[in-house]
């Protein structure tokens, strides 16, 4: 069974010992701009955080997202 986004990100927070606090405290700091945690949150739970806040998060977590071919 796939994971959603909310799972996965969950997931790459916590392999890093990561709150959602910390990270809108680190995208803040990146950006130049406030991201409360209430918003980030908000965002990975109801799934309408964007592609490029995705990658802008595993970027500050240390990874890097690939596309495979699956056919």
């Amino acid at each position: 069974m796939k994971r959603t986004i909310r799972e996965e990100l969950k997931m790459l927070l916590a392999s890093r010992a990561i709150t959602v606090k910390k990270m809108a405290e680190m995208l803040t700091e990146k950006r130049g701009k406030y991201l409360s945690t209430s918003t980030l949150s908000s965002q990975i739970n109801r799934r309408l955080i964007k592609f490029e806040e995705v990658r802008e998060i595993a970027d500050l977590l240390g990874y890097k997202i690939e596309f495979k071919d699956i056919s």
